[in-house]
């Protein structure tokens, strides 16, 4: 997929590519400033920066560095004891920025890294963290979006970073009720699935808001910021879209959660759908329904 770099327009086959490009041609101090103030417009500090101070540097080999009598260069950054037998090898290694703090972080196995490209590379040919992935994957979006890599609530373009499907399910209605929810990345990659029994005598209103809540903190606790949510009740998705009011006391308390959550996030989008689009989440309803006759209390 090309990318297009934010500052010169460049056009990278690759996101890591374009990662690489912005780094060795307009700065990795840029490009951390990018980060970091991405990050706080998510309200995510710390999410994939270690909090260290990023600066370019610019190494300059002295003659003082060469050894005549070995016949090598040292390196004379304090506690650095490598040697090398010609100066484009010294130089390699004092631009690889081997000397210099490191700006990033894994989530998964809290490895840190220098560049934000050594990052990617490491989630993209580990797997290591799907979190840190997806963060990476949705600030480059932004990146070339939002020049000034700020995440805005009111979107350019709505790229959603995640979609959650929930439902809920009771029988008789009033009755035994259960909850459950899919969420899968923007790669169509399953984040989480979960599903629960709610009581003996709730209704299918209430069980689809618990599906509703349970999907949203879900989606909020896995760093989304960015969400699609689909549902089959008609009802629910109205009153969330404000649409329609909430008038029933038994549901105001799921309302006002999930209206508590929305906030969480930079954007929420909501979308009606037919109950065959939403099976996984009817199947996870209706096991969590059931679910209590194999509590052994």
């Amino acid at each position: 997929m090309a990318c297009a770099c934010p500052v010169c327009d460049k056009i990278c086959k690759t996101e890591q590519g374009l990662v690489q490009h912005m780094e060795m041609k307009h700065g990795k101090t840029g490009v951390h400033q990018g980060v970091r103030t991405w990050e706080d417009a998510r309200r995510q500090t710390g999410e994939l920066t270690t909090g260290a101070a990023s600066y370019d540097a610019a190494y300059v080999i002295n003659d003082t560095d060469w050894d005549g009598y070995s016949g090598v260069w040292c390196c004379s950054f304090p506690g650095c004891a490598k040697t090398f037998t010609n100066r484009d090898g010294y130089k390699c290694h004092l631009a690889s920025g081997v000397h210099e703090e490191s700006l990033y972080r894994c989530q998964g196995c809290a490895r840190q890294f220098r560049r934000l490209a050594d990052l990617q590379q490491h989630t993209s040919s580990s797997g290591c963290s799907a979190r840190t992935a997806r963060q990476v994957r949705a600030f480059m979006h932004d990146a070339q979006h939002q020049p000034l890599m700020i995440a805005d609530r009111t979107s350019y373009e709505q790229h959603y970073e995640a979609t959650l499907n929930f439902d809920g399910s009771a029988r008789p209605n009033p009755g035994y009720a259960g909850w459950g929810f899919v969420l899968v990345d923007d790669y169509g990659t399953e984040i989480a699935r979960e599903n629960g029994f709610l009581g003996y005598y709730n209704t299918n209103n209430q069980a689809e808001w618990a599906g509703l809540v349970q999907g949203m903190e879900s989606a909020e606790k896995h760093g989304i910021r960015r969400l699609l949510v689909k549902g089959d009740s008609e009802l629910v998705i109205k009153q969330m879209k404000g649409e329609m009011q909430v008038h029933n006391h038994q549901l105001k308390s799921f309302y006002d959660r999930a209206k508590a959550l929305q906030r969480e996030f930079l954007f929420v989008g909501f979308e009606h759908v037919y109950r065959g689009y939403n099976e996984e989440a009817d199947n996870l309803a209706n096991a969590g329904r059931e679910s209590y006759r194999y509590s052994p209390y």
